[in-house]
């Protein structure tokens, strides 16, 4: 699986880059908005990981010129700091897959990322990027929107 990390702090980058690729996959790492664009224009990406606070766009840009032409069906996860429901809400109404916080802690962030970082049992094919995906959005959506009792 060929993943495009989209990551402007250059040691989250290299860190998250290399845990990908010690669980196989490929990762093409790039540091801004524009660089994001040209990658999906000249590659095909199972999926992307993309940060928010990106150095020459905002990602939900980069984000919203991928679903609006380029790679409609393209798996994305957002790993960011924007910790606010209406950042979470605002990313994933416009097309991520999930939504991460990024200074989660780093067992916090291999559990929300499982599905996507875990290698395949021996012999067994990949999972597809609608297996890793699939139906999250729907239920982080109403879980993010609904008030919880305590």
């Amino acid at each position: 699986m060929r993943v495009l990390l989209v990551e402007d702090h250059g040691a989250m980058r290299e860190m998250i880059a290399a845990h990908l690729r010690g669980r196989g996959f490929a990762v093409d790492p790039v540091a801004c908005g524009e660089e994001a664009l040209a990658a999906t224009a000249a590659a095909a990406y199972d999926a992307v990981i993309l940060d928010l606070g990106l150095p020459d766009m905002d990602g939900m840009e980069v984000l919203r010129r991928l679903r609006g032409g380029r790679r409609p069906d393209l798996p994305a996860l957002i790993l960011t700091a924007r910790d606010g429901i209406e950042a979470r809400v605002g990313g994933l109404d416009a097309g991520a897959d999930d939504y991460i916080l990024s200074r989660s802690t780093w067992p916090s962030w291999r559990r929300g990322c499982a599905p996507c970082c875990a290698a395949p049992a021996s012999g067994a094919s990949r999972s597809t990027p609608s297996e890793i995906f699939g139906s999250t959005p729907r239920r982080a959506r109403a879980r993010l929107r609904t008030p919880t009792s305590t």
